[in-house]
């Protein structure tokens, strides 16, 4: 079988190029070609932007389209790219015969803040006729990329994390490499209709990046931030320039999270996800051929000390302090003013009796 896979270079693309591989040959479409030469990968170039690139997926039996444009104040017509080129493609495919596979989100829903949930969503309303499916992943777990990577990152280098909104947001997950088998199930058995691909269970964001912290057998410790601060800090942040691993984007798709009943649609693909565990085993395990796995989320409370402040977790919790202050004198009637001049949990310690702060 010949499967097109769009978006070839980003993090699920190119694992899901790799798997596909295995058994199948693949049209690697990208933006630039980087030649890996990689075995039964074809690589053509494919703009989404570009129309006159969409018949480089000719000779596939499917097209997966991972690619997207993202968001960001310098091009603020990523959105109507994004839906006006995933519909030409559709048609493409339909007009060829190709199946149509479209990787959405779970950021996608009818209250979407963030550009990405809107563009997503607003695609998967055209898309539900014969011949294409839609994937609604989770928050995607894997070693190469994505968010949950940043996250992992993040915790890696401070001890300190901020807690957006009380950490509460509702977070399914689902491992690179079983989302990579989904989609090759649904591409081989020519599979329609629509499909959230997620734990069921779901975690909290506090609880994620709990489990993160004791996989690393590290100790962390949390600030509180309203979503109301951490807009006014990144708008700053992007005015004059500074790349933060958080944009505003990911803090409006962070603010509208939704959970979802995943096990309607994983009992139609017969897949089944797993709790996660905290220990230093490997992230997940496939027991059959369906492609189960156990993800590993489930935080035991470390009875490990936490570990001294860094100089940089220092500057932090100074500059975070003075930007609250800032914040309040910008925002007089917000809600938190009236109960604390500071921010909660990020007082610094004292140093120990004849020492310092530590370095």
């Amino acid at each position: 079988m010949v499967i097109a896979v769009t978006g070839a270079s980003g993090f699920i693309g190119s694992l899901l190029v790799s798997h596909l591989a295995q058994k199948h040959t693949v049209i690697a479409l990208k933006r630039r070609l980087d030649n890996t030469h990689q075995p039964k990968v074809e690589e053509r170039l494919f703009d989404l932007t570009k129309p006159e690139t969409f018949e480089n997926i000719s000779g596939a039996d499917a097209l997966v389209h991972c690619a997207y444009i993202e968001f960001s104040p310098k091009n603020k017509e990523a959105s109507t790219q994004n839906i006006e080129g995933t519909l030409a493609l559709a048609n493409l495919c339909k007009e060829k015969g190709m199946h149509f596979i479209f990787l959405s989100s779970m950021s996608a829903h009818a209250d979407a803040l963030s550009e990405y949930g809107k563009h997503k969503f607003a695609i998967e309303r055209k898309l539900s006729g014969k011949g294409q499916a839609i994937i609604r992943p989770g928050l995607v777990v894997g070693d190469t990329g994505g968010l949950y990577n940043n996250i992992k990152n993040i915790i890696a280098k401070s001890s300190i994390i901020p807690l957006i909104g009380g950490g509460n947001q509702p977070i399914q997950i689902v491992h690179v490499d079983q989302l990579c088998s989904v989609i090759e199930q649904v591409a081989v058995n020519k599979t329609d209709g629509f499909y959230t691909v997620a734990t069921p269970r779901v975690y909290t964001m506090k609880e994620l990046y709990n489990a993160i912290a004791a996989g690393q057998s590290k100790k962390i410790r949390f600030i509180n931030l309203p979503f109301g601060f951490m807009k006014f800090t990144l708008s700053i942040a992007e005015a004059i320039g500074l790349n933060l691993p958080i944009k505003t984007e990911n803090l409006n798709g962070l603010k509208q999270l939704r959970s979802f009943n995943t096990k309607p649609d994983l009992e139609k693909l017969g897949v089944e996800l797993r709790g996660w565990r905290a220990s230093k085993s490997p992230p997940w395990r496939v027991p059959n051929k369906v492609t189960a796995g156990w993800v590993q989320l489930q935080h035991t409370p470390s009875r490990q000390a936490a570990p001294p402040l860094s100089r940089g977790d220092i500057s932090f919790i100074v500059l975070t302090k003075a930007l609250w202050g800032l914040y309040l004198c910008r925002n007089p009637d917000d809600k938190c003013r009236g109960k604390t001049k500071t921010m909660p949990l990020i007082n610094l310690p004292r140093p120990a009796s004849g020492g310092s702060t530590p370095p």
